[in-house]
């Protein structure tokens, strides 16, 4: 096997698309440059024309010309920029059953990446629920890849917060650039949360999918529903 480049003949958003998500690197906004942009490569240009659908796991499930069946400039090698529509320092969670649960993500240099499980605790996961709106007491935090290891790059580990923090970008951490963090995530679990589904603020209670008000009673949260014990909602 050899290291090969590939020839901007052809190639569009689509394959870019997908080469990004082989990558695990922001997919959803790649930006196509035809022109060796990033320079040849110094290495033989391998396909042309490519195909791609946007289902494909890889390139290489991809249609295209391969070695020996075009001609191409080394002035035409392609080249991509990988990024994702997000802005720096936001998180999100993704693969739970609901929107206060999963898998954490990060937004670094434009693209979602992973949080590595070191140092990661109760306090952590605190922050993170509250800056998604959710209540802070009552959060879970998973260390064993709980809901999931997407196929992303390891943004940050050692993550360290107080509890205190407004955003999870405040908390102390290590930093990590997205090509050492693929190579990283291979041997590290990712980590996870649980968040309260209700958050109080002066008797009112905030959901995923709603406001709740107490008029005469108290209420819990058991799996993801409301139960009065003594009153009414409104």
């Amino acid at each position: 096997n050899i290291w090969g480049s590939i020839c901007s003949d052809g190639f569009d958003f689509t394959d870019a698309y997908v080469v990004c998500k082989e990558l695990g690197l922001g997919e959803s906004e790649p930006t196509v440059y035809t022109d060796s942009h990033f320079g040849d490569g110094n290495v033989p240009i391998v396909y042309s024309n490519m195909g791609c659908r946007g289902y494909e796991n890889t390139v290489l499930e991809c249609s295209k010309q391969e070695f020996g069946t075009f001609s191409c400039s080394r002035d035409n090698v392609v080249g991509i920029t990988c990024r994702d529509a997000c802005e720096d320092g936001s998180i999100r969670l993704v693969g739970g059953q609901n929107a206060q649960e999963g898998t954490l993500e990060l937004c670094s240099y434009s693209i979602w990446g992973v949080v590595a499980v070191s140092g990661w605790d109760e306090k952590d996961a605190s922050v993170v629920c509250n800056e998604l709106g959710f209540a802070s007491q009552g959060s879970v935090s998973f260390t064993d890849s709980h809901y999931g290891k997407p196929n992303k790059t390891l943004h940050v580990s050692n993550v360290d917060c107080s509890g205190a923090e407004d955003t999870f970008k405040e908390c102390n951490a290590a930093h990590i650039p997205p090509e050492e963090g693929r190579e990283l995530l291979l041997y590290v679990d990712v980590v996870g949360v649980s968040c309260s589904i209700y958050q109080s603020t002066t008797g009112t209670y905030r959901s995923t999918t709603g406001t709740y008000q107490s008029t005469t009673g108290t209420y819990r949260s058991t799996t993801g529903t409301y139960q009065s014990t003594t009153g009414t909602y409104r």
